[in-house]
């Protein structure tokens, strides 16, 4: 049965090959029976393999760093066109994986670095492009952060309102807390005073900058006698400064005499300390002590009899005659009891 078959096909194929060439072109040419067409997905890189085979983003040519506030590092590096985004890389905080920073349209990129440690920090960024990032030659930058040390406090007395002046700058972003000690001008042993200090917080001149001053009002410092204040800060942190001991010198409470050419009275005056009101003792030296004569020392005295008391520190004596010497004594009150230096003086027989 095959063998016949075969012979049926030979025959076929050898009738075909007899006929003449203008009989095969006038055949009609037979046709696949037609099937549905169908898509054939044909595999394509995706578009982030595309660009990545193509070529990486171009890394920002420099990378520059500065200080900013306390333990913060500004980074700013050059605008690379058609770059979506950079990649800071750096110490903790930043992650290992680094930290986006979306490029600007225009300017400059720039990243805040806060935080750091204190010593040599070093960072670096890449520029991104659809997921591909230009990892290989990446700019680098470090920059040392220093310890927390705010400029030394100045602290001076003000003898016209008996207080104790503190101010200094700090330039850091960082909000800080400031405590004043002092003291006893003896053993050494300091008292925290801040419960005294009337702070004043200013903008710098400088951007970023806090300009401070506090005046501490001490009502228990003894005339002639030097002190030490230390000022401390302490960041947010946790971190913490101590100035050196700062000497104040407390000067004696003096009490001075002028006359003036007319000779009509005595001017006294004192420098304020201790504590306010003032009172003035005032007495006629009728011969020297020692020598048969006596010194009779009374309270000036108001129109009531009573003892007068100055807030000021002058006292204009007009109850006065030439030729006479008188001694004045200016009492105050001081931690130790009542303070009253005095003075001598003798109004000039003639003018």
């Amino acid at each position: 049965m095959r063998n016949h078959h075969l012979a049926v096909v030979v025959s076929a194929v050898v009738a075909l090959c007899t006929l003449p060439l203008g009989s095969l072109s006038a055949q009609k040419t037979p046709v696949l029976p037609s099937v549905p067409a169908t898509r054939v997905p044909v595999p394509t890189p995706s578009r982030a393999a595309g660009v990545e085979a193509a070529a990486r983003p171009a890394a920002p040519a420099r990378l520059l760093v500065q200080t900013g506030g306390y333990r913060e590092a500004i980074l700013i590096w050059e605008l690379v066109p058609g770059v979506t985004q950079y990649r800071v890389y750096g110490p903790a905080p930043i992650p290992a994986a680094g930290v986006v920073v979306t490029s600007p349209t225009s300017g400059t990129p720039m990243y805040r670095a806060n935080g750091l440690a204190t010593g040599t920090n070093t960072f670096k960024v890449s520029s991104e492009y659809l997921g591909v990032a230009n990892t290989p030659g990446l700019p680098t930058a470090s920059i040392l952060i220093q310890p927390f040390t705010p400029p030394t406090a100045s602290i001076e007395v003000e003898l016209t309102n008996n207080s104790v002046s503190v101010g200094f700058m700090y330039t850091t972003t960082e909000p800080l807390t400031f405590k004043l000690y002092r003291d006893d001008g003896r053993s050494g042993a300091k008292t925290e005073v801040t419960a005294n200090l009337f702070w004043n917080r200013a903008p710098g001149s400088l951007p970023g900058t806090t300009r401070v001053s506090a005046k501490s009002f001490e009502v228990d410092l003894t005339p002639d006698r030097t002190y030490q204040y230390q000022l401390v800060a302490i960041s947010a942190a946790g971190d913490i400064y101590r100035s050196p001991a700062i000497p104040v010198s407390v000067p004696q409470f003096i009490v001075r005499s002028t006359i003036p050419l007319a000779g009509d009275r005595v001017v006294i005056e004192w420098n304020p300390f201790g504590t306010a009101p003032y009172q003035v003792k005032k007495g006629m030296v009728t011969a020297r002590p020692g020598a048969g004569g006596t010194l009779l020392m009374d309270f000036v005295r108001d129109a009531s009899g009573n003892p007068m008391n100055f807030t000021g520190a002058r006292f204009d004596d007009t109850v006065v005659q030439r030729g006479n010497t008188y001694t004045y004594m200016v009492c105050a009150r001081i931690p130790l009891g009542i303070a009253c230096p005095g003075v001598e003086v003798r109004v000039p027989s003639a003018p």
